[in-house]
């Protein structure tokens, strides 16, 4: 009698044919496989069929997981969190996007390493070379449940940590948002919890009273941080800060940005690097103004062109401080807002650029530096329809 065929195997101690003797035997017999097989050395106890599929289900459920989603910067993976909601991630700046090429993308490309290794930073820049915005549009990507803290002069911060809450029972402390997010981090719908990234605006504007509050903030980098009654509570692991400013912490030395102020090198210190950001490169602006202002691009196909050139005499001068002042991606989208406002109502003069250059000129700081901006943008205004 065949004991075995493609798809089916015979029982030795009854004359049950099947695709398994595997749940037959301890079933009908009370005896194991092993037990089966010393009595009949070498009888199949599967089929050829079973033994294959059984054999693909092995294979299968040995595959690795599959790898979560990841989102790029600058080559640098980051893991995208599909469980936060985008409501409770910083928005992404209109028109934002992640440089391709020159010294901001070296810049991007340095600080996104540190970011994906669990460091914390602190950013220094120019007005306009997207510190903020990156940090913003990192946490739109990738769903980083982010929290945003904008350092005003004269303003108290201490309610970020706790502050005095007043009821019918008197007097208590109630914690503040900050020391929430540190301690205990985010829970997304399905309960799973994420480390805050935290972002700390212009930190460089912070005034005296505001310093030793920063530097009990800034001992969270530690994994500490300090309650009201001077208890100490671990930070939730993974939770990153992250601070911008203008300037690298030694005060404005410029004349540009007189809210700065010197920060003490033990409050620089609490970062674990720091990082300078650069102005966009003028192709990856480029795109940028074409998104921004599609009607006067379409009525003046070539203003681009000329503005490229004023823009790079503009900060050429800046950098080698022959003109006091910003030319930030801001400043060059109000010219050009106030360009494509006065085509739309007024038509196309003979000289846009120069008649709308005003709307930057004028915001400038004294008479000199307007005098000075004139003489670098006039030369390189063209005649013509522009």
């Amino acid at each position: 009698m065949q004991n075995q065929t493609s798809k089916e195997v015979q029982c030795h101690l009854c004359n049950f044919r099947g695709p398994s003797l595997l749940d037959h035997l301890p079933l009908k017999h009370e005896i194991s496989a092993e037990e089966y097989l010393v009595q009949f050395k070498g009888s199949p106890t599967i089929s050829l069929e079973f033994s294959r599929k059984l054999e693909e289900f092995r294979k299968n459920s040995h595959k690795a997981e599959r790898p979560r989603p990841k989102f790029h910067v600058g080559n640098i993976p980051f893991e995208i969190h599909l469980g936060v909601p985008e409501k409770d991630c910083l928005p992404l700046p209109e028109h934002y996007m992640f440089p391709t090429r020159g010294k901001l993308l070296k810049d991007i490309t340095h600080a996104s390493i540190s970011l994906a290794s669990g460091r914390s930073l602190y950013i220094s820049g120019i007005s306009g070379s997207g510190k903020d915005a990156f940090i913003h549009a990192l946490s739109h990507y990738t769903r980083r449940p982010t929290e945003l803290f904008q350092i005003t002069p004269n303003s108290d911060i201490s309610s970020w940590l706790y502050s005095r809450a007043f009821d019918e029972k008197g007097t208590r402390w109630e914690e503040g948002r900050l020391l929430t997010c540190v301690r205990d981090g985010y829970t997304n719908p399905m309960g799973q919890v994420i480390p805050y990234l935290i972002l700390l605006s212009d930190l460089d504007r912070a005034d005296k009273s505001q310093i030793e509050i920063l530097r009990l903030i800034l001992d969270s980098i530690q994994g500490r941080i300090k309650g009201p009654k001077g208890e100490t509570y671990p930070i939730l692991p993974g939770t990153q800060i992250v601070a911008t400013a203008n300037t690298t912490g030694g005060g404005d030395n410029r004349g540009q940005y007189i809210s700065a102020n010197p920060l003490d090198s033990s409050i620089i210190s609490r970062f674990h690097a720091g990082f300078e950001f650069h102005w966009l490169d003028w192709e990856d602006e480029k795109l940028i103004l074409e998104k921004k202002f599609p009607t006067l691009i379409e009525k003046v196909p070539h203003i681009l062109e000329e503005m490229e050139v004023i823009v790079e005499s503009l900060r050429a001068a800046i950098m080698e401080e022959e003109l006091f002042c910003d030319f930030s991606h801001r400043d060059l989208c109000s010219w050009l807002q106030h360009a494509e406002d006065y085509l739309i109502h007024k038509g196309l003069p003979k000289k846009l650029l120069r008649i709308t250059q005003r709307a930057w000129i004028d915001r400038l700081p004294d008479q000199e530096t307007k005098i000075k901006a004139k003489r670098i943008i006039d030369p390189k205004i063209k005649g013509g329809s522009v």
